[in-house]
């Protein structure tokens, strides 16, 4: 062993230091280079304050890397018990691998062994990142410079390994806020969530990304790389969006539906109140007209001969004169004009107009309602076409026509539409659904 080869090397004794339990032998950050070597003992590594390995191993190296790299001590070696070990100078490595050939094939396999042992928990680490569902890299410089990552990272940012390798963070990120949150994060020491930044990909997408960021630090609590977590929130951020657009849109749309319904309990008496006026005047315009046609219809049975058995009309029946002139009476001493009333027409068996309340329209007596079939229902609604001076090819006008008990013939009711919505509330489609009987 080489441990043998060194005990029986006559210049070794004044390398050989001893040091009691809890002795330091040196601290993380140191830049002396000297080579150690354990004779015998316990041997503690220390990151910070907390342990990270046990050394015991008889011949075992420490503080190699240090003098093979030039570089600081990267951990605290201190005596877990009383220790002795060879403390080899670095200037003086070269001749004692002259005298020990053995010496730098042992150092070589001591590296060998480590490196063996990192690779085997860097890939594991890998294999182990690569199962994880959010994209995990690592950065190890003041540039936040990528040099490790896993596949979810790969998938989230749509860059191949070779892509990424080296990239800093910054270049990730669309969203210069997001990023200085990250910095912020790390200037700051501390572990957690960073504000959720916007990343843009190289075919041109655009992603929404969750991001944790964790800093490494060395043994003096300086910073030295950065563990990074980031997970794809697209589809939440989509849904917080529409969110908040429902929410701008809710807010002043129940505000204004609250406005409409005050407003409709304070007009509701008003409203109420108008409802019931012209349900009244509907059921006056209904109650007169029927009062017309009962009375009209005695009036003209009482004009009728006492010795005529025919109805009003017939041979035997008063001229039509006198027909319009009970007509014209009755419609003056109503005042019918009150109810949206033009005219009153008195229509024969033989469906011919017999006789007319006004004198304007007397032209009309003689004309034909045969066309209407007047004797399918006891009222009728008709709408008709009748031509006048300023409307030649006709003008339409609205008519209601009662049937006269005994098969005595028609009354017909000529309408002034435009009255009747003013003074009654009553349309067309209205007048076609009271019920006058």
């Amino acid at each position: 062993m080489l441990i043998d080869a060194l005990q029986h090397d006559p210049g070794i004794a004044r390398f050989r230091q001893r040091y009691p339990a809890g002795a330091t032998v040196f601290l993380e950050g140191d830049e002396e280079r000297d080579l150690y070597i354990l004779e015998q003992g316990r041997l503690e590594v220390l990151k910070g304050r907390r342990r990270i390995a046990v050394i015991e191993e008889k011949g075992a190296f420490v503080g190699e890397m240090a003098f093979l790299l030039g570089e600081k001590r990267t951990a605290t070696v201190r005596a877990g018990k009383d220790s002795v070990l060879l403390r080899i100078p670095a200037n003086e490595v070269e001749g004692l691998t002259e005298r020990i050939p053995s010496f730098c094939l042992e150092l070589a396999r001591r590296l060998a062994d480590r490196l063996r042992n990192t690779t085997s928990v860097a890939h594991g680490f890998k294999e182990f990142c690569d199962q994880l569902p959010d994209a995990v890299m690592v950065t190890t410089d003041r540039d936040l410079r990528i040099t490790a990552w896993n596949a979810a990272a790969e998938r989230l940012y749509g860059r191949t390994a070779e892509e990424m390798q080296n990239m800093r963070l910054a270049d990730l990120y669309d969203d210069p806020a997001a990023y200085e949150a990250v910095q912020a994060s790390i200037a700051q020491r501390r572990s957690g969530e960073c504000a959720t930044g916007r990343i843009r990909l190289p075919d041109g997408e655009q992603r929404y990304i969750a991001a944790s960021v964790t800093p490494l630090f060395d043994g003096h609590y300086n910073v030295q790389g950065v563990l990074f977590l980031a997970r794809d929130v697209t589809k939440l951020q989509e849904a917080e969006q529409r969110y908040r657009r429902l929410r701008n849109w809710i807010v002043p749309g129940a505000l204004i539906l609250l406005l409409l319904l005050g407003g409709l309990v304070w007009r509701w008496p008003q409203i109420s109140r108008g409802t019931q006026v012209l349900d009244y005047q509907k059921e006056n315009f209904r109650q007169h007209v029927t009062e017309a046609v009962t009375e009209l219809s005695h009036l003209l049975t009482d004009a009728a001969p006492p010795s005529s058995s025919g109805p009003p009309g017939s041979s035997s029946s008063p001229p039509s004169t006198e027909f319009d002139t009970l007509l014209a009476n009755y419609f003056e001493q109503q005042d019918l004009g009150r109810y949206g009333i033009t005219n009153i027409l008195l229509i024969g068996p033989d469906l011919k107009v017999k006789a007319s309340a006004r004198k304007e329209s007397l032209a009309l007596v003689g004309s034909s309602y045969a066309a209407f079939h007047l004797t399918e229902q006891p009222v009728r609604l008709l709408r008709l076409f009748r031509p006048t001076p300023t409307h030649p090819t006709g003008k339409k006008t609205y008519e209601l026509l009662f049937t006269l008990p005994n098969g005595a013939g028609w009354l017909a009711f000529q309408l002034d539409t435009a009255e009747l919505s003013r003074a009654f509330g009553l349309t067309p489609s209205l007048l076609g659904k009271i019920r006058f009987w």
